[in-house]
């Protein structure tokens, strides 16, 4: 069990940035929800502020770090709530960031779905268009490496006396 401090957290909060918006940004690293490794176990900045300063049970699996202001990067005690999957579903709906799969009209990429343009995988919405362009690109890709590995761009056929 980790215990934390109150200098634990001064440390962190000492390596973040304050915004224009008031979050406290982390600084260190690149990753979208910072994290730092205590006793080689890798914890969210993020967690290990809402566990000191609001109770969060890091031992919990369905217990998360929420945030008020939506910055992954902060680490500012009073934009974090602790919370669980569904509350922060809720709250991502209630902001307008989170849409049904069913209310998309257009793909990633911009190509509007229509029922021509649609097919369904796996029980998700797919693009044909897409589909259609990331298969040309794979069969290119593995046209070059047959070529590059076999001389050819056919795969070869095993032989008979093949292990």
């Amino acid at each position: 069990m980790l215990a934390i401090t109150k200098e634990l957290i001064d440390n962190l909060e000492a390596r973040g940035r304050r915004n224009k918006n008031g979050c406290l940004e982390w600084t260190c690293g690149k990753m979208t929800y910072p994290n730092i490794s205590i006793n080689n176990e890798l914890f969210g900045v993020h967690r290990l502020v809402a566990a000191f300063y609001h109770g969060l049970d890091l031992n919990h699996p369905g217990s998360l770090a929420c945030h008020h202001c939506d910055n992954r990067r902060c680490i500012e005690k009073t934009h974090i709530y602790p919370g669980t999957h569904h509350s922060n579903t809720m709250d991502a709906v209630r902001r307008g960031r989170y849409v049904v799969n069913g209310k998309t009209t257009h793909c990633p990429r911009g190509h509007k779905y229509t029922d021509k343009t649609t097919c369904y995988s796996r029980g998700h919405k797919r693009c044909r268009p897409c589909h259609r362009e990331e298969t040309k690109a794979y069969q290119v890709e593995r046209r070059k490496f047959f070529k590059k590995v076999y001389g050819t761009t056919k795969p070869r056929r095993r032989d008979k006396n093949w292990n």
